[in-house]
Parts: C-alpha cells; structure tokens; sequence
C-alpha cells in the first residue's frame, strides 16, 4: 500500500510543472531565444567581426604612411668637458675659435612619409581576397543560424511528441483506473468475479508503469531542449503546438509534394543556401590570394620623403635640418623558393575550395531529399495512425457494450484498451512528427511555400 501510495506521489509530481515555469512555448520563442543566447553564433558572430577588421587592414595598406621618431642621446659630463677643452685648446693653437661641440642631451626628431606607387596587383588581390573571406564567414554565420534553428526544431518536437505520449499514457491510466473501480463495485453485488479485479489491478498498475516511462521521456526531451536554449528546464513551458486546422492543412500539401519535381525546382536554389554560398567565397578568396602571391614576384615602386632636425642646449633648430626624397624600386629574387611554394600553397587551396563547392552542393541535395522523404514517411504514417486509431477506440466502445451485458469476457477487453492506447500514441506522435519534418523541409528548402506561412518565422 506504501509504495503504491508513493508511486502515485511521484507521478504527480512529474506531470505538474513546477512554480514558475512559463505556461507555454512556442516554436517561435524558443528559436529567438537560441539565435539570442548560443554559444556557437556568437562565437561565428566573433569570427566574421574578426574578418571585418582584417578587410580595414588589408585597406589601410593602400594609403600613405606617416611615422614619427625622436630619438634622446645623453652624454656623461666628464666626456662633455674633456672633448669641448680639446676644442678650447685647438681654438688657441690655430687662432680660430671652435665653439663646443659635444653636449650632454642632444634630441634627433624625424618624420617619415612612405607611398605605395605600384605593387603589381598585389594590395588590389590581398584586399579581394580578405574582402571574400569576410564574405565567407557571413555566411558560415548564416549557415551556423540555421543549424541552431534545425537543432531548436528537432528538440521542440522531441518534446512535443513526448507530452503527446505522456497525455495519451495519462488518459490510459485513468481509464485503466474507472474500469477497475466499476469492476471492484460489480464485485460486491457479485456480478463479477475476483479474478476479474485481479486482472484489472494489473492492468492499471502497468498503465501507471508506463505513464512513469513516458515522463522520464519528458524530462529528458526538457533537458535536451532547455541545453540549446540555454536556460534552466524549470523554466521552459509547454510546448503549444498548431491547431489542428493547420496541421491538416499541412497534409494536403505534403500530398502535392513529388520529390524529383522538389529536386528539380530546388537545384537552382542550392546556390542560395549559406552553407554552398561560404564554400563559394572561400574559393574566390583563394583565387584572388593566388594573384596576390604572383604579384609578389614582381617589381614592387615605393616613394618615400624623410624631414628631421637635430636640437642641443644651444644651437638653433635651422642649423640641422635636413631632409630627403627617395623613389624606391624592389625587385624580389626567389632564391629560397619561397614565393613559389607560397604560390603552390594558395593553389592547393583553392583547388580545394573548389571541390568543397561541389560535395557542398551534394551534402544539401541529400539533406534535402531525406527532408523531402520524411515529410512523404510522415504524412502515410499520420494518416494510418489516425485509420487506427478511429477502428481501436470504435472496436473497444464495442467490446465494452458487450463485456457490460456479458457476450464477450474481460480479456479481450483487456486487449482493446491496449490497442487502443497503443493507437492513440502512435497518432499522437505521428502527427508531431508530421510538423516536425514540415520544419525540416522548411529549413532546408528556402523554396518551400506552406500553408499559413509556414512554422518558421
């Protein structure tokens, strides 16, 4: 009797949510929370800013440079004197006056002025290449967005289709539960018999184990949720899923959908998706590092002008002033090899990057076929699921009309409740499995036009 009673606590304090959780959540909400929250966009958040800043490097190269040094030269006194007696000396020796000419501080102050005037393509390719790379990352951003909401789908669901089968469980018990009452009250007006109750009692205390198996399934799809979303599972709410008008709308559009006539409409739309637009960049950045390296093998034209002065305790600025202009010309030698395996290096890159185009293309013509194909599975297994569950529950209204007027015995009703549950389940989740492939499909064809704007925002 204790234990029973504690069983029972138990699966009430699973069912009820706990203080404060929200009391819904919608699919919505949950995939501004994850694009808000997660770790990984920001991090691609971070990588594209990153990226952003490396393009204004690649830029400031282009424009004049402008340096500026002072350099301090201290000298001891002793060596001060000594060196400006030995000028006072040979001032008498030749009668010519030598002023001093060492100091203790001296300070040589100069600007510098560099102008790139032809670097042979060179800064034009580092630039397009830095630029594409950037282009590149914005749309691994993009590409990483749409994994968290592919994930945030496949978890809302998860949950989902879980309280469907918790509800269908719960509704089974308690039916389990009224049947073995009615049973206990025909025992003791004797119209029954022990057996009978005895056959009840373990058919309730089976639905209640199972009750129990689908509320740690609950709790584990509110784990998996409340991870991505990145908040505590107490404080993610119910999911709320569409009305039924929609989800029926659903289904006669995924019987219009043929998934070679999908495929063909889709091939032109692959380029669109972030994932084949990164590949894409990342080759064209390759291909413009490639001109940068080759620009490197050529002549290379600099102008530069240089302005300075020396300054001392006593002598004017205008006596030490200088100044120069030089026109620079560089002519690189690979003698190391270098440049030619920096070539060969870039090469080999965009080569790659360029394979990568096509197995990109290829991975989102096969993701998009098992979207397609899942929405086809889920559409048949909704529609015999909802077959069968009408025949189970009409089938055991029938039995317990009979079992009530005695044509028929308690096992076979036994089984009607059981089929009927197993009906019920299986039809709750096929049709949260139907919403979630629609989802699916929905991410993954940009193309896809569903009924009432679809699932995604």
């Amino acid at each position: 009797m204790i234990g029973r009673i504690a069983a029972v606590v138990l699966t009430l304090a699973l069912v009820l949510p706990p203080a404060g959780r929200a009391a819904e959540l919608t699919l919505a909400y949950a995939l501004d929370i994850a694009l808000e929250r997660n770790r990984s966009l920001t991090s691609a958040q971070a990588r594209v800013a990153e990226q952003e800043a490396a393009v204004k490097a690649a830029r400031a190269d282009r424009w004049p440079s402008l340096d500026f040094s002072q350099r301090l030269t201290r000298i001891d006194d002793n060596t001060v004197n000594r060196a400006n007696a030995a000028a006072e000396g040979l001032s008498q020796l030749i009668g010519i006056e030598i002023p001093p000419f060492v100091y203790q501080d001296g300070y040589r102050t100069q600007f510098e002025l560099a102008v790139p005037l032809w670097t042979s393509g060179g800064l034009a390719a580092t630039i397009a290449a830095e630029r594409r790379s950037l282009n590149a990352r914005r749309a691994d951003q993009e590409a990483a967005r749409r994994a968290i909401r592919s994930e945030v789908v496949g978890r809302f669901f998860a949950l989902a289709a879980a309280g469907e089968v918790r509800l269908a469980r719960a509704q089974a018990f308690e039916r389990a539960e009224r049947r073995l009452a009615e049973t206990e009250h025909r025992l003791e007006v004797g119209l029954t018999t022990r057996q009978e109750v005895l056959r009840w009692q373990v058919e309730v205390e089976g639905a209640r184990a199972d009750l129990a198996a689908s509320e740690a399934d609950v709790f584990v799809a509110r784990l998996e949720l409340a991870d991505v979303l990145e908040r505590g599972p107490e404080k993610i709410g119910e999911p709320r899923l569409p009305a039924a008008e929609l989800v029926a709308a659903f289904l006669a559009w995924a019987d219009g959908l043929e998934p070679y006539d999908v495929l063909a409409r889709a091939e032109d739309e692959l380029d669109t998706l972030p994932e084949v637009r990164a590949a894409r960049a990342q080759a064209a950045a390759s291909e413009s590092a490639i001109r940068g390296a080759r620009a490197a093998r050529w002549p290379r034209l600099d102008a530069a002008a240089s302005y300075g002065w020396l300054e001392n305790d006593t002598l004017e600025l205008d006596e030490f002033e200088d100044w120069s202009a030089t026109v620079r010309l560089t002519v690189p030698i690979d003698l190391r090899g270098r440049l030619r395996a920096q070539i060969a290096r870039t090469t080999a890159r965009r080569t790659a990057a360029e394979t990568a185009i096509a197995d990109t293309r290829a991975t989102m013509r096969l993701a998009l076929g098992r979207a397609l194909a899942e929405v086809i599975r889920a559409r048949t297994r909704l529609r015999s699921a909802a077959r069968a569950a009408d025949e189970a529950a009409a089938r055991r209204q029938l039995l317990a009309r009979q079992t009530e007027v005695g044509l028929t015995g308690l096992l076979d009703l036994i089984d009607a409740d059981t089929t009927l549950v197993a009906a019920e389940v299986a039809h709750a989740t096929a049709r949260v499995e139907l919403l979630a492939a629609v989802a699916a499909l929905e991410i993954t064809w940009p193309g896809a036009d569903p009924p009432g704007g679809g699932l995604i925002p």
